[in-house]
C-alpha cells in the first residue's frame, strides 16, 4: 500500500468506528461470507488515486482485482492526496463514505448479495447479472440446492476452449460430486474461503 493512501485510510478510519483498516482496505465488520468496504487504486500520476466501494463474496473463484460487484466512487474522478489537497480530499471522502455505508451494510449475507446483484429472476433460479459460479455458491448457502445445481450445469456446458480450462474442469468436477453428495458444495465453499482469505490484502485478524 502506498504510504500516501495508507495515511489517508488511517485518517478515514478514525472517522468511522465500524470500519477496520486491514492493510489496504477499510472493511465493514463483521465480514461473514461477503466482504464490503473501501480501497484506493493507484494511478500513473503521483498523489492521484481512484477510490472504490468494494463488494465480493469470499467464495468466489476469481481474484478480487476483477471487482465484479464494485464500483469507483466520486463519479470516477481522481482523488488528490497531495499535501496541498490532502485535507480537502479527506473531507470529501468522509462525506462519500457516509453516503455509502447504509447501503453497503444492507448487503450482509448471501441472500442480500443475490438480491442486489442477481437480477429480476433470482426467485426462478436465474441470476444473469452475476458470475454463474458465484450464483451457484450463493444459492447453495441459501438452501436452494436445485438452483445451485442448475447454475453449475449451465457452466458445465461452456466450451473449455474459451479460457480458464482448469477452473472450468473444477466446476464440472464439483457438479459431479454434488449430484452424488450435495454437501460437496459446502466443502468447496470452505476451501474457497480459506484460499481467498490467504490471498486477501489484509490479515485474517482484521
Amino acid at each position: 500500500m502506498s504510504s500516501i493512501s495508507g495515511r489517508a485510510l488511517k485518517r478515514l478510519q478514525r472517522s468511522f468506528g465500524e470500519l477496520s483498516l486491514c492493510k489496504s482496505v477499510l472493511v465493514i465488520r463483521p465480514t461473514g461470507h461477503i466482504v464490503r468496504g473501501f480501497m484506493f487504486e493507484r494511478t500513473p500520476y503521483k498523489g492521484l488515486f481512484y477510490f472504490w466501494r468494494i463488494v465480493f463474496p469470499l467464495y468466489t473463484q476469481w481474484p478480487i482485482i476483477y471487482l465484479n460487484y464494485s464500483n469507483r466512487l466520486a463519479k470516477g474522478d481522481y482523488i488528490d492526496l497531495s499535501d496541498a489537497e490532502f485535507e480537502r480530499s479527506i473531507a470529501v471522502l468522509v462525506d462519500t463514505i457516509s453516503s455509502e455505508l447504509a447501503d453497503l451494510r444492507s448487503i450482509h449475507d448471501p441472500e442480500t448479495f443475490l438480491v442486489r446483484f442477481g437480477g429480476p429472476s433470482i426467485e426462478q433460479g436465474y441470476s444473469m447479472r452475476m458470475d454463474a459460479f458465484d450464483a451457484a455458491m450463493t444459492y447453495y448457502l441459501m438452501g436452494k440446492t436445485e438452483f445451485s445445481l442448475n447454475a453449475l450445469e449451465y457452466l458445465a456446458g461452456a466450451d473449455l476452449a474459451l479460457g480458464g480450462v482448469d477452473i472450468r474442469k473444477s466446476r464440472r468436477a464439483l457438479l459431479h460430486e454434488m449430484r452424488i453428495d450435495p454437501s460437496a458444495c459446502g466443502r468447496k465453499i470452505a476451501e474457497l474461503r480459506r484460499r481467498t482469505s490467504e490471498d486477501l490484502p489484509w490479515n485474517r485478524q482484521c
